[in-house]
Formats: structure tokens, C-alpha cells, sequence
């Protein structure tokens, strides 16, 4: 058979030529890859927030690290995600770790109520720090 021939009748009559249907399958199949790469992604970030929740620390760091460091490459802060990551990081002793990230977050402008009362209470685990490493210091 001459596609040539073919692909050229199926063009005069208006149809897509085999070529042009192969473009859009594998067009169709890079954005359906691409569409669940992003929904793993997603669901990584589900995760991390969940281990927070269920206190199991050290897997949401591991979790939510790749979030943080794309937020912060592209200077971005999503607030829920750097405080739950900071709520990790103090839960494991990671004091600097804290410290940091609780310090990218007080120049952000909260959008709702829930980033708000986030926010206050890792304001409060803050004071608390802060308190404690003050009686630290007063022992020593």
C-alpha cells in the first residue's frame, strides 16, 4: 500500500493524515503522563501533611522537603506547607531547621483564617522555644 497515496486522499477530504494522528496520540499521552506525574506529586504533599497530623515527623520531612525546596526556588511560600513543615522540624529537634523556615514565613500576608490560625500557633511554639532556650541559658 502507498501511504503517501492515502495520507494524500485523506487530506483533500478533509481527514488527518496518519502522521497528524500520531502527533495527537503521543501529545495526548505526554499530557496524560504529565497529568499523573503532577497528581503523584500532589499526593506526595497529602501525605506529608497527613504524617504531620499522625506525628510521624520524620517521614513529612522526607515528604514535604521537595515541596519546600520548589517553593523556595521559585520564592514562593505556601504558607500551610512551611508550617507544617516547621511543626515537623521542632517535633525532631531540627532547631535551626525551625528557625528558618518559621522566619520565611513572617513577612508572607495571610490569605484566610486557616493560614492565620496556622501561623499563630507556630507563633506560640516560637515564644515556647524561645522561653525554654532563655532558661536554658539562665542554668548555664
Amino acid at each position: 500500500m502507498d501511504w503517501a497515496k492515502v495520507e494524500g486522499r485523506a487530506y483533500e477530504r478533509g481527514l488527518k493524515t496518519q502522521s497528524e494522528m500520531l502527533r495527537e496520540v503521543t501529545e495526548m499521552t505526554q499530557n496524560e503522563t504529565q497529568i499523573q506525574a503532577l497528581r503523584t506529586f500532589a499526593e506526595d504533599m497529602k501525605q506529608g501533611f497527613a504524617c504531620v497530623k499522625k506525628k510521624q515527623d520524620h517521614e513529612a520531612i522526607s515528604k514535604l522537603k521537595p515541596f519546600v525546596e520548589l517553593m523556595e526556588k521559585s520564592d514562593t511560600k505556601h504558607v500551610r506547607l512551611f508550617v507544617y513543615y516547621a511543626m515537623a522540624q521542632f517535633r525532631t529537634g531540627d532547631v535551626d531547621g525551625f528557625l528558618q523556615t518559621y522566619g520565611k514565613i513572617q513577612d508572607v500576608q495571610m490569605e484566610s483564617a486557616e493560614e492565620e490560625s496556622l501561623k499563630k500557633q507556630l507563633d506560640q511554639w516560637f515564644v515556647t522555644l524561645m522561653k525554654e532556650m532563655d532558661q536554658q541559658e539562665k542554668k548555664q
